[in-house]
């Protein structure tokens, strides 16, 4: 498989949930998440350190791990009016960021994640933040950008857990399926 690197958008990615972390603080909890982005959303204004965590490629017919990268990235968030745009050097760009109120995301990275060991699943976050993934504000950025293989159409998916912490996804889908690559990440402040 020739080589492949996402290193734009999925370095800006991370995953750093541990149980000691217990995503146990409520304060983004609502009947209505939108409320709280109504209220709050400027609060997420600011520098945000990224990181990767586990993922997966296909690529090829062919699957593989994408471990956990150790590098950290800055992503920044601006709010305007209700309006948010996030911007990361690693893309190279400024994409709009919403609320998302699309189907619940699925956080698990695919079967051959298996070989990364345990990553919580939906239900397990739910647990650990003690609501409803659904009572808390998802945010959803798209866009697309230049790597050296391609374009890279990419999908960020957050939830807030706190005004200084997110988890989510990414995938990002190269030169239009000749590869998809998914990543865990984590956004904190």
């Amino acid at each position: 498989m020739p080589p492949f690197s996402f290193r734009s958008f999925v370095s800006i990615c991370v995953f750093t949930l541990t149980a000691g972390q217990a995503l146990a603080d409520s304060e983004t909890c609502y009947d209505d998440p939108t409320q709280w982005m109504a209220e709050n959303g400027h609060l997420l204004e600011g520098t945000w350190v990224t990181q990767s965590g586990a993922g997966s490629l296909s690529m090829g017919g062919q699957s593989m791990v994408l471990p956990v990268q150790n590098e950290a990235f800055d992503a920044i968030i601006t709010w305007n009016g209700g309006a948010m745009e996030i911007t990361s050097t690693m893309v190279q760009g400024q994409f709009p960021l919403t609320v998302w109120d699309g189907p619940r995301f699925n956080y698990t990275p695919g079967a051959e994640s298996e070989a990364l060991g345990k990553v919580p699943d939906m239900d397990e976050l739910e647990i650990l933040h003690g609501c409803s993934i659904r009572m808390q504000p998802q945010l959803h950025s798209t866009g697309t950008y230049q790597e050296p293989e391609g374009t890279v159409e990419f999908n960020l998916y957050l939830t807030v857990q706190s005004a200084d912490h997110m988890v989510g996804v990414t995938k990002g889908v190269l030169n239009g399926g000749q590869g998809v690559a998914r990543r865990w990440i984590t956004f904190r402040k």
